[in-house]
């Protein structure tokens, strides 16, 4: 819940719009868009909010196709007076991963495997009790239900296994992912 409304957003099954879902709902988290705001996006009306309406036209065009990573970033275009947007080269992403959730900021996340590729929006992290290192990322994913009291409803390792693969996991699934990229996002 963000300002007493739904925070978390679904992609339907065939729409390919977890970039858009995971760009929106980091704005509304960053507080740069209300949910309301959203329901003008319904077809009947033009959205009164400037920045949305270029963010929903360039959103459009990656519904069924999917997000490259600087397709997702340019969707941030018309807020940048408010957020910063920044990919991560792989050299050390983790760790500015980890940093950038603990300056309040928020993280994209893209990962693949053999089935699919697939976008998250990570809003925090666990730690491991003893070590106080990251464990897991804490994720909203728009292709899974929102779990009641909980503000996430999935995790992605911190670290990679031996092997350079990282564990996804959600109510009904666990598997195996490569993560390809991380693109930070913090208020300006």
């Amino acid at each position: 819940m963000v300002n007493k409304q739904p925070l978390h957003l679904r992609q339907g099954e065939l729409d390919s719009s977890c970039g858009p879902q995971c760009a929106m709902m980091s704005l509304i988290l960053m507080g740069a868009l209300h949910r309301d705001d959203l329901y003008e996006l319904d077809g009947s009306n033009a959205p009164r909010n400037r920045a949305l309406k270029k963010m929903w036209k360039r959103s459009t065009d990656l519904y069924f196709t999917g997000s490259s990573p600087k397709e997702l970033q340019s969707l941030f275009a018309p807020y940048s007076g408010i957020i910063n947007s920044r990919l991560l080269r792989k050299d050390g992403r983790n760790v500015r991963v980890v940093e950038c959730l603990e300056q309040d900021g928020l993280c994209i996340l893209g990962f693949h495997n053999d089935e699919s590729s697939h976008w998250v929006l990570a809003v925090g992290f666990s730690t491991n009790g003893k070590s106080g290192k990251p464990k897991n990322f804490l994720l909203l994913d728009s292709d899974v239900a929102a779990l009641p009291l909980l503000p996430w409803n999935a995790t992605l390792s911190a670290a990679p296994n031996q092997k350079g693969k990282y564990r996804y996991e959600n109510e009904a699934l666990s598997t195996l992912v490569t993560m390809d990229t991380a693109l930070a996002l913090k208020p300006a």
